[in-house]
């Protein structure tokens, strides 16, 4: 495997393990080939994306998921009036 600084290393682990962006595109910016990006990942060890939880409701989701329930029981209270 040739040989990259620690700077590319750490920008493409960090795409890898910390976004969602598609490895092709992962690759393509750190202008490598896809291959590579592979052999990176299997290489030093990086958390495996298929490791990772279960997405969640963002803050801001889990917020307004929170006010829509509140709302819900704030009408059903006036309706018992």
């Amino acid at each position: 495997m040739a040989r990259y600084t620690p700077r590319l290393l750490a920008a493409a682990k960090r795409r890898y393990e910390d976004t969602d962006q598609p490895m092709p595109s992962i690759a393509v910016a750190m202008g490598i080939s896809l291959r590579t990006l592979h052999r990176m990942v299997e290489r030093y060890g990086w958390r495996k994306r298929s490791d990772r939880p279960p997405r969640d409701l963002s803050p801001s989701g889990q917020l307004l998921e929170r006010a829509i329930a509140l709302k819900r029981a704030f009408d059903a209270q006036q309706k018992l009036k």
